[in-house]
C-alpha cells in the first residue's frame, strides 16, 4: 500500500507537470498567433501594403503586445489620430486573422490586397455609423479633401514633386516621402527614405533637398515642388531670409541645386492634400533603407487615382 504522503506528492508532481505542459502549449499558441498575424510573408505584405505606417520589424520576431504598446507614443502626440489609426489597425488585424482562418479551412483564398480593401471598407462603415458630437467626419486616406483644395497637375513638359517628412517625438531617426508625377497624373516615382534629423523643420528641408537631387538623377529638367511646410518654402523663396542654423546649410544646398534645372518653382500646400507623401514618409519609419516603390503598388495606385479624379487640371478630362 502506497503511503498517503507519497500519493499526495505524486499527485502534486503530476499537477505541476500538467501545468507546465499547458504553459508550453499556451506559449506555442501565442507564438503561432504572432507568426500568423505579423511574421509570415502574407501578414507582412498586408501590413506593409496598407495605408498604415507599420511594418513588422525584420531584426526580431514581432509580438502582439509590443504592437499594442507601440501606439502609446502616437496617443501622446495626437489623441484623435491615435483613435482613428488604432481603429483602422484593429479592422486590419481582424480581417487578417479571418483570411488566415479561411485559408486553414480552405473556404476562401484571400490576397493581401483583398484583406486591405475589405478592412478599410469595414472601418469606414463602422465610423459612418458612429456619431461623435462636435467632431469632424472620419475619411479614408484615399478620400480627396476638397475643402482644402485639390491636387493640380503640372503643365505638359513639367514634373510635379510632392515631399514630406515624418519625425517621431523624441526620436532622431525620421523618414522622408517623395513622389513624382507628370501632367497626366500618373505615378512616375515614389520613395520612402530613412533619414536621421533633429527636428521637424530640418526634416522638411531635407525632404526638399532630397527631392531636387533625386529629380536631377532621374533627368527631370522642369520641376514643380510642393511641401506642406510653409516656413521652409518661405526660406527658399526669399533669398534675404535668415533661416535657423539647423536648416541654413540645407537651404543653401537647395539654392545651389536650383541652378541645375531649366525651370523650378516651390509651392506651399495644405497638409490635407499632401497625404500620399505623408504615408510614404511614415512608412520610412519602419524600414532601415531606401525603398523605391513599384508604380503598380495597389494602395499607392489607389491614392494617386483618387487625387487624379478630383484634379482641377483639364488633362484628366481629355
Amino acid at each position: 500500500m502506497v503511503p498517503r504522503t507519497k500519493r499526495k506528492n505524486s499527485r502534486l508532481l503530476k499537477d505541476e507537470g500538467q501545468r507546465r505542459r499547458e504553459d508550453e502549449e499556451a506559449r506555442d499558441v501565442n507564438e503561432s498567433v504572432d507568426h500568423l498575424l505579423f511574421e509570415c510573408p502574407f501578414a507582412k505584405a498586408v501590413w506593409y501594403g496598407s495605408t498604415l505606417s507599420y511594418a513588422p520589424p525584420s531584426d526580431r520576431a514581432p509580438r502582439l503586445l509590443d504592437w499594442l504598446k507601440s501606439w502609446d507614443l502616437l496617443g501622446v502626440q495626437d489623441k484623435k489620430l491615435a483613435r482613428e489609426t488604432l481603429s483602422r489597425a484593429s479592422f486590419l488585424y481582424w480581417y487578417l486573422w479571418r483570411a488566415r482562418t479561411d485559408g486553414f479551412f480552405r473556404t476562401k483564398d484571400w490576397t493581401p490586397q483583398e484583406v486591405i480593401s475589405t478592412a478599410e471598407r469595414a472601418f469606414l462603415e463602422f465610423h459612418s455609423a458612429v456619431v461623435v458630437p462636435n467632431s469632424l467626419p472620419v475619411t479614408s486616406p484615399t478620400t480627396n479633401t476638397s475643402e482644402y483644395g485639390k491636387w493640380e497637375a503640372p503643365p505638359r513638359g513639367f514634373v510635379k514633386a510632392n515631399c514630406d517628412a515624418a519625425h517621431p517625438q523624441g526620436g532622431i531617426s525620421g523618414g522622408l516621402g517623395i513622389i513624382y508625377r507628370k501632367h497626366d497624373g500618373h505615378l512616375h516615382k515614389a520613395l520612402s527614405i530613412s533619414q536621421p534629423f533633429a527636428s521637424a523643420i530640418q526634416g522638411e528641408a531635407l525632404a526638399i533637398r532630397t527631392t531636387l537631387s533625386q529629380a536631377l538623377g532621374y533627368g527631370y529638367a522642369r520641376l514643380l515642388v510642393e511641401s506642406d511646410c510653409k516656413q521652409v518654402i518661405d526660406y527658399i523663396q526669399d533669398p534675404r531670409s535668415f533661416p535657423p542654423g539647423e536648416v541654413a546649410v540645407v537651404i543653401e544646398d537647395v539654392h545651389k541645386l536650383c541652378s541645375s534645372f531649366a525651370s523650378i518653382s516651390f509651392h506651399f500646400i495644405p497638409r490635407a492634400i499632401n497625404s500620399i507623401v505623408d504615408v510614404l514618409a511614415r512608412k520610412a519609419l519602419s524600414i532601415m533603407c531606401r525603398t523605391d516603390w513599384s508604380i503598380t503598388t495597389p494602395w499607392l495606385q489607389d491614392l494617386c487615382v483618387n487625387e487624379a479624379i478630383g484634379c482641377t487640371h483639364g488633362y484628366f478630362h481629355q
